[in-house]
């Protein structure tokens, strides 16, 4: 007589649908908060390039202004 084997550790787990959407929930949240850390990063690096691209201008400009007194 052949016996069953046992797959109990096989099968997969189930979660309830509320820790699913709370998991979800938090998974959003840092996603989003991540990204907002990582753009300030990316904007502050922007302005301050453009800030040294107009202090360039500006020093430019200072310079033809000295030339043409």
């Amino acid at each position: 007589m052949a016996t069953k084997p046992t797959t109990e550790h096989n099968e997969p787990k189930t979660v309830q649908a509320g820790t699913f959407w709370l998991s979800m929930a938090l998974n959003t949240v840092l996603t989003l908060i991540l990204g907002v850390i990582i753009g300030y990063f990316l904007l502050i690096n922007i302005q301050s390039q453009a800030r040294q691209s107009v202090h360039a201008d500006l020093q430019l400009v200072s310079k033809e202004q000295a030339r043409q007194q």
